[in-house]
């Protein structure tokens, strides 16, 4: 390490003075960018030169620290208080006034915490503002909703749950593959009507030539009509739709515009529909 003086009186020797100003000129560079970097972590310019010239050249009087951290002697004293304050720098007593450096790690381990929950921080404002952004790219007056995709065999033991705590109503169109599904629900379903739930079931009229089809509980009102679709709708509000080709199905769960589309659309086939009995009536008589 190279004190000022030193350098000055090499300064003045043509030998080998290249070599004294280069090794100097590196140390200063070095000390220029820690400065920067501890400006960066909330000390003042006059601060960081101070604390460096500390940590390298150990216990300093007042005026050897204005000397060796190139500050006014105006703003020694103050410079040191506020290191003080900030846990970085500890004063003697006596006189005259001897400062010295507390160890980084010691110095700077609260503020390295405060500083990573601050980063912490400004990632979830980050996240924040990432949504809002998100959210205004959506058409104004959009609102996204959520659908449960369910595997085969989920299908039927969901059907089966719903059947056992059906309160209300339960309405259903079904193609061939729904057929099946109610048939291996009888249990549940043959529950749901003696709680009371009024079970309405729509069938395609494709399957009025089958003479297979299996009869419904008593108690459900079944009729044959337009249905291309499996769907299940329970209490209003529980949707089931189930694909026929893969056995896979979706679940809404909400009173929303989603179960009002598909009662609807129940009602109008419903409506539009015979009732099974009279059919099977009508083909023993002919």
């Amino acid at each position: 390490m190279f004190t000022k003086g030193k350098i000055l009186s090499v300064c003045s020797n043509e030998f080998g003075y290249d070599t004294y100003f280069v090794l100097c000129k590196e140390n200063m560079m070095q000390n220029d960018s820690s400065a920067i970097s501890l400006e960066e972590l909330g000390l003042s310019k006059y601060e960081a030169r101070a604390y460096i010239a500390l940590l390298n050249r150990g216990p300093l009087s007042a005026s050897e620290l204005a000397y060796y951290s190139n500050l006014p002697r105006t703003k020694v004293y103050a410079t040191l208080t506020r290191l003080v304050k900030k846990k970085l720098a500890v004063i003697t007593r006596d006189k005259p006034v001897v400062c010295s450096a507390v160890v980084p790690e010691d110095a700077f381990s609260e503020l390295v915490v405060s500083q990573t929950n601050r980063v912490e921080g400004m990632k979830n404002l980050v996240e924040k503002l990432q949504k809002i952004s998100e959210e205004g790219k959506k058409p104004q007056g959009a609102e996204e909703r959520r659908y449960l995709v369910l595997a085969p065999e989920s299908v039927l033991n969901m059907l089966a749950e719903l059947f056992s705590i059906a309160k209300s109503t339960v309405t259903s169109t079904l193609d061939a593959w729904g057929v099946r599904l109610i048939n291996h629900c009888k249990d549940p379903l043959t529950k749901a009507l003696t709680n009371g739930v009024e079970v309405k079931i729509l069938v395609s009229k494709e399957l009025t030539s089958n003479n297979s089809l299996s009869p419904f509980p008593e108690r459900a009102k079944v009729r044959i009509g337009e249905s291309d679709t499996n769907m299940f709708i329970f209490d209003k509000s529980t949707v089931i739709l189930v694909n026929s080709s893969d056995g896979k199905g979706l679940l809404f769960r909400s009173a929303d515009m989603m179960a009002n589309l598909c009662k609807k659309m129940f009602d109008n086939n419903w409506t539009q529909g015979t009732d099974f009995v009279q059919i099977r009536f009508a083909k023993t008589t002919t």
